[in-house]
């Protein structure tokens, strides 16, 4: 029975706060949601919004491989290249390592 007169009592003095002006209509408008029409709208537009944004990722990226191909015409390198890169890295590391293993041979050990 509580919960009956609970009820009633809210909707009495919601009523006369909306008759005297100080209702919450932002509430009204939050517990009605969104209408199918508008959530279609915002929708659509979300939509033209990526579409747009990936347009300039695309055309930003064919801009930077053409830039990159005149790097690469001007100094004679191919396509996917990289390898000389790993090729140094490689050996410098097998230098570093056999730099180390004589190290530790004829270095002291502090205790």
């Amino acid at each position: 029975m509580d919960f009956v007169t609970k009820a009633l009592v809210k909707n009495k003095v919601d009523g006369v706060k909306d008759s005297l002006g100080f209702g919450d209509k932002d509430e009204k408008k939050k517990d009605e949601g969104i209408s199918e029409e508008e959530l279609r709208k915002q929708r659509a537009k979300e939509d033209a919004y990526r579409e747009k944004m990936a347009e300039k990722r695309a055309k930003r990226h064919a801009e930077k491989e053409k830039e990159r191909d005149k790097i690469r015409e001007k100094y004679g390198l191919q396509k996917g290249g990289g390898g000389a890169t790993s090729k140094t890295s490689s050996s410098s590391s097998s230098n570093t390592n056999s730099r180390s293993q004589e190290e530790e041979g004829s270095s002291c050990l502090l205790m």
